[in-house]
């Protein structure tokens, strides 16, 4: 006769987990980022992208979101990075249209 198992609960698991704040670059050139960039913007111009997006995003699953004077740059950063295996990549397009 088989006896009867007690139920147990199982181990409550959160049902959302924390998003990752998105980390901002402007691929411009030094030069253009300095005349003005979004605050908190990280400057790493597209000729430096894949070297040193490491030590900015170790994590590939951090969201990221790119920009440049017109959105030629930041697009082809965007595919350089999702080349490497970045999942989360946004090219938001030109430095003027996300100052309104």
């Amino acid at each position: 006769m088989a006896t009867a198992m007690p139920l147990m609960a199982a181990p409550a698991t959160p049902t959302t987990q924390a998003v990752a704040a998105p980390i901002w670059i402007d691929v411009r050139t030094p030069a253009e980022y300095a005349q003005g960039h979004l605050p908190g913007a990280i400057n790493i111009p597209l000729n430096e992208i894949e070297a040193r997006i490491g030590s900015v995003a170790a994590d590939k699953n951090t969201p990221l979101m790119l920009y440049c004077r017109s959105g030629n740059r930041s697009g082809q950063a965007q595919k350089i990075l999702q080349n490497k295996g970045y999942t989360q990549v946004e090219n938001k397009g030109a430095y003027q249209d996300l100052r309104r």
